[in-house]
């Protein structure tokens, strides 16, 4: 099993995580290969990177700032729907640290709302 490791944040993507009330943490157990980033004291889920075979990373949210900037961004956009059934799910499939490092930034400067919207099925 991949494991996901808080290394390949760079300094600067937590510095923006900390301005915006933004805690990055590692998820546990069978979701181990995932990096959640949540606001609320981990109630809200902004958006999660998964650690994915041959180096790729996925980068996922349900909210609609965070997609208009994922869609303009480098990598392989899609959507599908959000496990529970009721939601859309947006992702963006990455090669590189350094391009998840930009998402990830640009995500956090241009995407973030304290009052996020999502897109119903």
């Amino acid at each position: 099993m991949i494991i996901a490791n808080m290394e390949i944040l760079t300094k600067e993507v937590l510095d923006k995580c900390t301005s915006r009330n933004v805690e990055a943490y590692t998820l546990k157990n069978s979701k181990a290969n995932t990096i959640a980033f949540s606001t609320n004291n981990r109630r809200r889920r902004e958006f999660e990177i998964t650690f994915l075979k041959d180096a790729c990373y996925r980068v996922s949210t349900r909210f609609l700032g965070y997609k208009s900037v994922m869609a303009k961004g480098d990598g392989e956009f899609f959507v599908d729907n959000d496990p529970d059934g009721r939601r859309k799910k947006f992702n963006v499939n990455l090669d590189t640290v350094g391009a998840v490092n930009k998402l990830i930034l640009d995500m956090l400067e241009n995407g973030f709302s304290e009052t996020p919207d999502v897109q119903y099925q």
